[in-house]
């Protein structure tokens, strides 16, 4: 299925040179968080939720096919197995490149189909992952959930023996949704991404009057208003200072159109670095940006902001990550009288072992607190702390 997946994207009458499947199953013994989480129509901010109890979870099954027609074109798709996604099988990427061999200091490329915007600094691993914790940061956990580039995206490089500068732009579509789940249940932590044909949950708080009604979701990948999104970003790489990326995403839509459900006109700016300090290597990435929606003559206006810092450390097989954050969010709506604002800090503890190639053993502490007003609609504080605790056994092939 993967690899016919990945095929059926790729022009017709070009034969693979070379094929590959990569992979891992993640396997893990969680404990808990204690607040009803936002799988569940809560306003949790963890994977796992279960008032604390312990037990063991399939956290995934990923495959990652990838094909070479020639030194210059080829291609990669990624499924994943999870248990609690809509269908047993979805689809995170697949897509097609192209990127000619050159003998100047010029280089470009381009690619189509669908993948994630260049914004993390941290999901470098394979399948999307990162290697320095279990879960990413509140930033990237919203890339994730609610962004995918489904189009076209084209890189520029100049390069010498100390520099190297890229810059990057991309068109796409069925993006509308984008900023939805930031409007209704504010920043979350997790390290499961939206499958192109899965659907997120939206908390009951959204719709109090509804709560004994079905659950309503939220589809993330359509296109609503037949606009098209873009964006635009430069990264300065340096073998002695590290790196610095700049992007800026404006998906475009208009925020009076539906179809099934709103669009939401979604824009921000994300700025990174990474650098190594000694023996350190030391990641920090901020965001800013504002969404909205008008149902009717007044809209609904939601700005966010984040930003991390996060310290790694690597010695023989051990990998060590320590991660602090801070976020917030705050909401207009022209029927209530203040804003609904969340403001929190969050900070991750990661120890990685990896004795072989094909085994890694990670464990890992996410200690968060936050403040959001909804949590009164369920009759609770609008202040809240949670931890969960998690131990992975990550099997590659």
């Amino acid at each position: 299925m993967l690899l016919a997946a990945l095929g059926a994207a790729l022009p017709p009458g070009l034969a693979a040179q070379e094929v590959r499947l990569d992979g891992f199953v993640d396997g893990r013994l969680v404990r808990t968080a204690n607040e009803r989480g936002w799988m569940e129509g809560g306003l949790g901010k963890l994977r796992y939720d279960g008032g604390g109890d312990i037990g063991p979870r399939l956290a995934e099954v990923s495959a990652i096919g990838s094909l070479r027609l020639t030194p210059d074109i080829g291609g990669v798709a990624h499924v994943r197995y999870e248990p609690e996604q809509r269908h047993p099988l979805d689809l995170i990427e697949a897509y097609v490149h192209y990127r000619p061999v050159s003998t100047t200091p010029f280089r470009w490329s381009i690619k189509g189909g669908a993948f994630f915007p260049p914004v993390s600094l941290e999901n470098e691993g394979i399948g999307w992952t990162t290697i320095w914790t279990l879960t990413p940061s509140a930033i990237n956990s919203w890339v994730g959930d609610e962004l995918r580039t489904i189009g076209g995206e084209a890189l520029l490089e100049w390069r010498d023996a100390v520099n190297h500068f890229e810059l990057t732009g991309a068109v796409y579509v069925a993006n509308d949704p984008a900023g939805v789940l930031l409007a209704d249940r504010g920043w979350t932590l997790s390290d499961r991404p939206t499958g192109l044909f899965d659907r997120a949950r939206r908390p009951d708080a959204v719709t109090p009057t509804l709560r004994r009604q079905p659950p309503v979701y939220s589809e993330q990948f359509l296109e609503i208003d037949d606009r098209v999104g873009w964006y635009f970003g430069g990264t300065w790489r340096s073998a002695e200072y590290g790196r610095l990326s700049l992007l800026y995403y404006n998906n475009q839509a208009d925020p009076a159109a539906r179809s099934t459900q709103f669009a939401w006109e979604t824009e921000f700016w994300s700025l990174g670095a990474e650098t190594r300090l000694g023996d350190f290597v030391v990641i920090g990435q901020a965001m800013t940006g504002q969404t909205t929606i008008q149902p009717t003559v007044s809209s609904n206006r939601t700005r966010f902001k984040s930003a991390f810092l996060l310290l790694g450390y690597e010695f023989g097989d051990w990998r060590l990550g320590v991660r602090g954050e801070q976020f917030g969010t705050s909401t207009q709506a022209p029927a209530t009288a203040a804003p609904i604002d969340e403001r929190g800090y969050a900070g991750t503890l990661a120890v990685t072992w990896r004795p072989t190639d094909w085994l890694r053993l990670t464990g890992e502490a996410i200690f968060i607190t936050s403040t959001r007003s909804q949590r009164r609609f369920y009759g609770q504080s609008p202040e809240a702390d949670d931890t969960l605790l998690q131990l992975s056994a990550r099997v590659f092939f």
